[in-house]
């Protein structure tokens, strides 16, 4: 909300200039300062007063600036600005903004601050670089953020809770503070050249219902032992894990999208769906070096290297996973690993027996998650090389109930060679010669079919 705007709103205001502004602060003889209704026509350069200040309902139609070592605290309650709020400056005492709408951007560059308590009514950008917080909370009412960055060596508690911001920037180092992002509403999470060596909380985040592109995006990031509580990323139109380390987070009630990305700048997504051409149209656009979307991959050493991207988020969530004791989700990631290091390997080369080993456990069992593959795949298989069998004469039959009887006795792998007719009736079951190799056959096929069977019966059990 801002001044010219909103003329009827404050026309009961009293116009001032800054330096009256001051003048009363000085000559005032009370111990606290309360400064309401005031519209301060021209630039603020705030230095430290002696007492504490509080400003209700006032409107700031130029640029505001902190400086200096504020000993006591300075308040701002339903203040509008016009133009920009930067902070060179540090706070020993409280440093509030209790619903502010601020036209222009919110800039603070380092400084120690006591304790912070941040609501936006407003706001469209804030910036934060560096700095000692002993307490930080930012939330909003009414509109969101439109962007919020965290950048540099911050330090100390800060706590984002009930916000809505289209998107939020980390980077730098955190080493000596404690970041929890929770119960909030943002469209773009964005960690790109991060490294948590300190605490790092997420928990009950979702997506602005605005219907605008949103994206969960990390990239050359350490997470350290970041913590992830009640998170749906499946509302996201993109997860991005690039180059990134997710050994030692925890994840709780975690709802994981079936497709998490690798590195938008090595892959373009296959596509001709509106939709998809538009998020993607978007991400190149919010991102930088994100490629927009095609209908092929650039060349197939780029793709080889995305999908290598892609095993290495998988085997580190299946390992995180697996220090928490998810054995469920362990093993879809396990399936999700072995999925893209097959999509990296080249059927015409070296790695061709491991493609095609891989392909076969994907086929047949789905990495050991299905029961009902190798089930079907014995059955499939077995008919296929038992009606081979028959076709060379290596089994005789005088009926279809005959031919089954066979089919069943063939199915385990430890049948006899040979079994005279004399003894089962009216079928013969010999195998001879060149024969031997289907009969061999049947066996390798049974067994490594009923291996599969027990192999998924068992998954759940370490």
């Amino acid at each position: 909300m801002s001044y010219t705007d909103n003329n009827n709103h404050i026309s009961s205001h009293q116009k001032k200039l800054w330096s009256d502004i001051t003048n009363e602060i000085d000559k005032s003889m009370t111990s606290t300062i309360q400064i309401r209704n005031y519209v301060i026509q021209d630039h603020v350069e705030f230095y430290a007063f002696s007492k504490p200040v509080s400003f209700f309902d006032c409107y700031f139609l130029k640029d505001i600036v902190f400086r200096g070592i504020h000993p006591k605290y300075v308040n701002f309650f339903n203040c509008c600005f016009d133009e920009s709020l930067s902070v060179y400056a540090s706070f020993s005492s409280d440093f509030t903004l209790d619903t502010v709408s601020c036209k222009q951007d919110i800039s603070i560059f380092r400084g120690t601050y006591e304790s912070c308590n941040w609501s936006f009514a407003d706001c469209s950008d804030i910036t934060i670089i560096g700095g000692h917080f002993n307490k930080l909370y930012i939330s909003t009412k009414n509109k969101e953020i439109d962007n919020l960055s965290l950048r540099s060596n911050i330090e100390g508690d800060i706590n984002i809770v009930n916000a809505k911001i289209e998107k939020i920037d980390v980077s730098g180092l955190n080493e000596k503070s404690n970041l929890s992002i929770f119960d909030s509403n943002i469209n773009v999470v964005n960690f790109k050249n991060y490294r948590n060596d300190g605490k790092l909380n997420i928990s009950n985040v979702t997506r602005l219902k605005n219907n605008k592109p949103s994206m969960f995006y990390v990239d050359k990031s350490y997470l350290g032992k970041a913590e992830f509580y009640n998170i749906d990323f499946n509302q996201y139109d993109v997860v991005n894990f690039d180059d990134t380390s997710l050994v030692d987070c925890i994840f709780v009630n975690i709802i994981w999208k079936p497709l998490i990305t690798a590195g938008f700048e090595y892959y373009i997504f296959p596509t001709t769906d509106k939709k998809e051409r538009e998020l993607f149209t978007w991400v190149n656009k919010n991102v930088n070096n994100f490629l927009s979307p095609h209908t092929e991959f650039r060349t197939e050493k780029s793709r080889i290297l995305y999908f290598r991207k892609s095993r290495e988020v998988y085997r580190q969530l299946k390992y995180a996973l697996s220090k928490q004791g998810d054995v469920i989700n362990e093993q879809y990631f396990h399936s999700k690993e072995m999925i893209v290091y097959k999509k990296s390997l080249l059927w015409f080369s070296r790695d061709f027996g491991t493609k095609l080993i891989i392909s076969l456990s994907q086929w047949t069992s789905n990495f050991g998650q299905s029961i009902f593959l190798p089930i079907f795949w014995l059955l499939i298989g077995h008919l296929i090389l038992c009606t081979l069998a028959w076709l060379y004469s290596a089994i005789t039959v005088a009926s279809i109930g005959d031919y089954v009887n066979a089919y069943l006795i063939l199915i385990n792998p430890l049948h006899s060679y040979n079994i005279p007719s004399e003894n089962w009736g009216t079928y013969e079951i010999s195998f001879k010669g060149a024969l031997v190799l289907i009969d061999i056959a049947m066996r390798i096929w049974s067994s490594y079919m009923i291996y599969n069977i027990i192999r998924a019966s068992r998954r759940f059990i370490k």
